[in-house]
């Protein structure tokens, strides 16, 4: 597994609009009730800019609204929209659509031993035009062949 603490990787991945990373459907419906533990706000130290903070509040019990705060070029950047979660072949997943409602972006995520947050980015086979329904096709053709995974961010919780 590829592990990277670079935060700026995670915001171009996952929050920035990129040709071919992002879907007009979402995985699955908002039908998952949220996860607790992902509330409250996490961050992860670059070296060179600082701290990258990303923030889950509740709006509902499905969704979730997601602030990104990061360094751009030497200025605080905030990213924000919603999101919500899916569940395939039990592998945690997070629909989010940044605050204009425009395309879906996914990221696998987990919690390890210590209580971090450790999230995947996803390299999906499919045209940003698929049906949910052939989104889950993929991923699930995809984990069986250990291909649906690229970079691994891991966050830390804030305390307080």
């Amino acid at each position: 597994m590829k592990l990277s603490l670079d935060p700026r990787l995670f915001a171009m991945l996952a929050f920035l609009i990129l040709a071919g990373c992002e879907y007009q459907s979402s995985i699955t419906a908002p039908e998952t009730p949220i996860d607790d533990q992902l509330l409250g706000t996490w961050s992860v130290k670059d070296p060179k800019d600082g701290p990258t903070t990303l923030r889950f509040r509740k709006l509902n019990a499905f969704e979730y609204l997601i602030e990104l705060e990061s360094v751009e070029k030497g200025k605080r950047v905030k990213e924000y929209g919603k999101g919500f979660l899916s569940v395939i072949n039990d592998v945690h997943f997070i629909n989010y659509q940044d605050h204009t409602n425009s395309r879906f972006l996914f990221d696998a995520y987990e919690f390890d031993k210590k209580g971090r947050l450790i999230l995947r980015n996803t390299r999906l086979d499919v045209l940003a035009d698929a049906s949910s329904f052939s989104i889950r096709q993929a991923i699930r053709k995809q984990l069986e062949e250990k291909s649906l995974f690229g970079t691994t961010t891991i966050w830390r919780k804030n305390r307080g």
